[in-house]
């Protein structure tokens, strides 16, 4: 009955406990450009290079081997950015299941239940 009622009326606590849960959000990233920057860099790379075939500048096989090349990065890239807003959409999920849980201790009244409650419950 007393840790509900120290997360239930201690503000400080849940706080922390809220910023505990938001930790994943505020990691920093690599150093350099965002994983966005480089995946707009990838796809005008990709732009280029496919100018470059229309133009005749570079064969079927060198066009192949770079196109493959900048797709897999680019795939890899968007991959990093699905993973970090999955992350941040699970870690909002987690703070909202805590602030619901932390509203129901505020408002449940375990002594009147502890009264009524039988000696089996």
């Amino acid at each position: 009955m007393l840790g509900r009622r120290v997360l239930a009326d201690d503000k400080a606590l849940q706080v922390a406990i809220r910023h505990q849960l938001s930790e994943s959000r505020r990691e920093r990233g690599p150093l350099g450009p965002s994983t966005a920057t480089l995946i707009t860099s990838l796809k005008i790379k990709e732009r280029k290079l496919l100018d470059l075939y229309y133009a005749d500048k570079i064969d079927s096989n060198a066009f192949g081997n770079e196109a493959r090349r900048l797709a897999t990065q680019r795939a890899t890239s968007q991959s990093e950015v699905d993973e970090l807003e999955r992350k941040n959409l699970e870690a909002e999920r987690t703070i909202d299941q805590f602030d619901h849980v932390a509203a129901l201790l505020a408002e449940l009244n375990l002594e009147s239940l502890w009264e009524e409650a039988t000696v089996a419950e």
